[in-house]
């Protein structure tokens, strides 16, 4: 099974950098928005 390109990137250099970027905005995301405060830590759900 191939995954599909949907970035359109054929560097691999750029696509780890493509990969930290769109993780840290979620990470931020999980942040900002305060589903993090609502999860215990250590847990499966977090």
């Amino acid at each position: 099974m191939t995954l599909q390109n949907k970035l359109v990137v054929t560097d691999g250099v750029e696509l780890l950098h493509e990969e930290e970027r769109i993780s840290k905005l979620a990470a931020l995301s999980l942040y900002r928005d305060g589903t993090l405060d609502r999860l215990a830590p250590g847990t499966f759900e977090a």
